[in-house]
């Protein structure tokens, strides 16, 4: 073999290989530069959802708690939103809210944006959280109690805001939507004595279609 030809089957046998080696470089940069691209725009979402939320708590004028009571031995959670305008009165207005199947108290605050109607109106506002993210929406002749769990935390919560956030008894409303609203007909059937009125609420496009203010409440 002459020295050329050598040299052309020498050259020929490493060029796969480097081919190969610069395929995987490219490979590999490519792969950095994809990680790289999702690691900002998950960056992105992330300080939207802050700035997002931020901005909402200093929109609201109104100071927005998350909270528990042990109710037979059990955690029940609820949200409270007490607005600014509200601090230091008597006589209160309280609102409590019923969320739909499988929702949580923050997805119905966002959905029927009724903390700004609480800060409008000066009215304590109480998201309820259901067992399980649901609510009995009626009472099966099988199992008679299976409210009463409910109807306690409804209680607690009633006695708790008129004892330690100066609610008027006589001020307080309750509303729903969906099975939520089930659940207000239920409790409106067993505690009634406790309500000044309770309302369906009925949600198109993430937006309530007949906000509760107490005046129109009252009304129902």
């Amino acid at each position: 073999m002459l020295e050329s030809e050598a040299a052309i089957v020498s050259f020929s046998s490493r060029e796969p290989k480097r081919l190969f080696s610069s395929i995987q470089d490219r490979r590999t940069i490519l792969s950095q530069r994809v990680r790289g691209i999702i690691a900002i725009a998950m960056l992105v979402v992330i300080l939207i959802g802050v700035g997002t939320t931020l901005f909402s708590a200093i929109r609201l004028q109104a100071e927005v708690q998350h909270l528990s009571i042990e109710i037979g031995g059990v955690s029940r959670e609820y949200r409270l939103v007490i607005p600014y305008s509200a601090r230091g009165k008597q006589n209160l207005p309280l609102l409590i809210a019923l969320h739909g199947a499988l929702d949580t108290t923050d997805e119905m605050a966002q959905y029927t944006q009724l903390d700004g109607l609480a800060a409008q109106e000066g009215c304590l506002l109480v998201y309820l959280q259901g067992r399980l993210l649901n609510w009995p929406p009626f009472i099966p002749e099988v199992n008679p109690d299976i409210a009463v769990p409910d109807l306690e935390f409804f209680d607690e919560i009633c006695d708790q805001m008129v004892d330690r956030y100066h609610v008027d008894f006589n001020r307080i409303h309750l509303a729903g939507v969906s099975q939520g609203g089930g659940m207000c007909n239920l409790i409106v059937s067993q505690r009634s004595e406790r309500l000044a009125s309770s309302k369906k609420l009925r949600c198109k496009g993430g937006t309530p279609s007949d906000t509760p203010s107490e005046a129109r409440l009252s009304e129902q």
